[in-house]
């Protein structure tokens, strides 16, 4: 972001204060809160002296309490996002704190202006609502169509509007010292320190499709790999729920029983954490903790929300179509349990690059053309080649001469598919086009980018992911 001279001129000011007031808001789930610790991080190292106020929900409380650059925690109640009583008391104590900048990093409508009618000097907020736009003085461009950027990521450009253009990504914790050590106690006590140990997360809280309590119930009793590791089941359930009352050797049930703290510790102690696409899944990634991710078929693509544990593994169902005949999840969990214990080395991502790669890898699903005049030379189909064995998903499909009779069949494959990239040497005029309209406008989804394969890199994935983020989506 290029800040103009209004803009430079309000930054200057605010790093002229000895300890300037700085309110980052975040206020819906746990996955939403963790995803925010980086931005603290940032903020932290541009304005060591600044006070670090939060405006956030009560489990946002309890994950950023006892962190050290956090000075004061405001829980926002639920009903500022409904009645307005509340929202001008809210208003109102806001404006006695006399904040110096507003990050807004949920654009609900009535937290954007907040801020406004509060009167903060600077506000920071995402520019891709007209109507809250006007809300934010430094409002930031997210490039939200380009799906190789993280969740983080977007949080992270927001303070480009104060002058933050940090690519350290501190993913750091601090639970509360004492649950954590009575937590840790009961462990020593319930758990043999012989045997290695499970977590697997129950539920997602309505974020995610979780995996299934008969899956977990199923895969507990039968698996022949996890016999030999202590499993602790956490997670929120309702009351009727089958693995609410489940019971076996081995078994320790925590569903409904643990508080943040307890189980940040649980995680924290686990050899393996096992999950789907919900809070306490990223927690886990924030600890570096080998996980299998349980992804299925929905727009939060890995890219955006997955983990960047070292060691993970990623479950998709995405690149299947209603005719393929789906591998059985306990079959996809027995395999990635396997692979994860026994060949960590197959799952193993080091750098950042790496990991973002991998969730490229498991985002990322490709559509290629082929027709009479564009046809898929040796050095081509080579270099496919080469992508799929790194595990890439592509998928191809022959123009006909007259093209325009199969756009319903395309459409069909884009959508069963999770097609987001399109690749040929070139395309009929206007194809893309009208595959872009029908995806973006007529079905609200992400509209699919074009690719030349004059454009590729040396058959390289994560070359692939530099060009995918740096391409107009």
């Amino acid at each position: 972001m290029v800040l103009n001279a209004s803009q430079l001129k309000r930054l200057n000011h605010l790093k002229s204060l000895t300890s300037p007031k700085i309110l980052l808001q975040r206020a819906d789930r746990l996955g939403d809160a963790i995803f925010i610790s980086p931005v603290i991080e940032q903020i932290h190292d541009v304005f060591p002296k600044a006070r670090i106020d939060l405006l956030t929900s009560s489990v946002g409380c309890d994950l950023f309490y006892h962190h050290p650059h956090v000075k004061n925690i405001r829980i926002l109640s639920n009903k500022v996002l409904t009645n307005w009583k509340y929202w001008f008391k809210e208003l109102f104590f806001l404006k006695q704190q006399d904040y110096d900048a507003y990050i807004c990093l949920w654009n609900h409508p009535r937290l954007a202006w907040l801020g406004f009618a509060a009167n903060i000097p600077i506000r920071c907020g995402d520019s891709s609502s007209l109507l809250l736009n006007m809300c934010y003085n430094h409002a930031v461009s997210l490039p939200w169509e380009n799906m190789t950027y993280h969740q983080i990521n977007y949080n992270c450009l927001l303070l480009s509007g104060l002058g933050i253009t940090s690519k350290s990504l501190n993913r750091s914790l601090y639970p509360d010292p004492i649950a954590y050590q009575n937590q840790y106690n009961q462990w020593q006590q319930t758990l043999s320190s012989s045997k290695k140990s499970i977590v697997i997360i129950c539920g997602t809280g309505g974020s995610s499709d979780p995996i299934p309590s008969q899956v977990i119930i199923e895969w507990i009793t039968t698996s022949a790999q996890i016999a030999t590791y202590q499993v602790i089941l956490v997670g929120q359930l309702d009351h009727n729920d089958p693995l609410i009352s489940f019971k076996t050797d081995g078994i320790w049930n925590k569903i409904n029983k643990t508080s943040l703290s307890e189980l940040i510790t649980i995680i924290d102690l686990a050899d393996v954490i096992v999950g789907g696409d919900t809070g306490p899944s990223h927690l886990a990634s924030f600890l570096n903790k080998a996980l299998i991710f349980y992804s299925p078929l929905k727009k939060q693509a890995p890219s955006s929300w997955g983990p960047f544990s070292d060691y993970s593994v990623i479950i998709r169902y995405d690149y299947l179509s209603p005719n393929d005949e789906p591998i059985p999840l306990i079959t996809l969990l027995d395999t990635a349990f396997c692979n994860l214990t026994q060949n960590p080395n197959l799952n193993f991502a080091k750098t950042e690059q790496e990991k973002y790669a991998r969730l490229l890898k498991h985002s990322i699903r490709i559509l290629i053309f082929e027709s009479l005049r564009s046809k898929l030379n040796k050095d081509t189909l080579s270099c496919i080649q080469q992508l799929q064995n790194q595990g890439l998903i592509l998928y191809q499909f022959k123009l006909p001469i007259v093209w325009i009779l199969t756009v319903f069949s395309i459409i069909n494959i884009i959508r069963n598919r999770n097609i987001t990239v399109i690749m040929a040497h070139t395309l009929p005029l206007g194809l893309l086009p009208l595959i872009r309209f029908i995806m973006g406008t007529i079905f609200q989804y992400r509209k699919p980018l074009f690719i030349s394969f004059s454009d590729l890199p040396p058959d390289n994935l994560v070359d692939i992911w530099s060009i995918l983020k740096t391409k107009k989506w």
